[in-house]
Order: C-alpha cells, then sequence, then structure tokens
C-alpha cells in the first residue's frame, strides 16, 4: 500500500548506493506474511545454534 509513496525515493538509494554489477538488479516487493517472518526467525536461531552451516 505504501510502495507507491516509498518506491521511488528506495529504488534510487538503491541505484546510488550499489556497485554497478548489480544496478540492474530487480526488486521485487510483496506484502508481507508471517510465514516469511516465521521462516527468517528459524534460520537465524538454526544457523546461529550451528545447525546450519556454510558449505
Amino acid at each position: 500500500m505504501l510502495w507507491p509513496f516509498l518506491g521511488p525515493a528506495f529504488t534510487a538509494a538503491t541505484v546510488a548506493g550499489t556497485i554497478e554489477p548489480l544496478r540492474n538488479l530487480e526488486i521485487t516487493v510483496s506484502p508481507w506474511r508471517d510465514t516469511e517472518h516465521a521462516r527468517g526467525a528459524a534460520c537465524l536461531l538454526l544457523a546461529r545454534s550451528g545447525a546450519i552451516t556454510k558449505p
């Protein structure tokens, strides 16, 4: 709902602060859903506990 107001400034800041190879990066914004928040929190917890490691 707020993206029409926030989008232009977000896009300008992203372009100004991104290195050249990533300048054409496409940003997708979707509505907030609790499942993504829960998944992110679970991943942080698992990573912190050592259950998830980088290859």
